[in-house]
């Protein structure tokens, strides 16, 4: 909060930018940011909350949207981790 108020003072604005993916996966990533361990340990033990595709082939790089509105990280929603 100090940085957002110092930035506020000087006239600046901050934005944010929050996700549940991954990064380092793709060809040409130059870094690696895994999701967070406790997104990862939701997921372990409820694997339907990362993507599926028509085929059933899970992918380990983000959730799904249909998780968006289910308590399963620490008893909070995807949608209320970013409030």
């Amino acid at each position: 909060l100090a940085l957002a108020k110092l930035m506020e003072a000087e006239g600046l604005e901050l934005s944010v930018a929050l996700s549940f993916h991954t990064c380092g996966c793709n060809v040409g990533d130059s870094c690696s940011i895994p999701l967070p361990r406790w997104v990862e340990e939701a997921c372990e033990k409820d694997p339907d909350l990362m993507y599926t595709d028509e085929n059933g082939h899970r992918s380990g790089e983000y959730l799904s949207l249909g998780a968006d509105l289910v308590p399963a990280l620490g008893g909070r929603t995807p949608v209320e981790c970013y409030a």
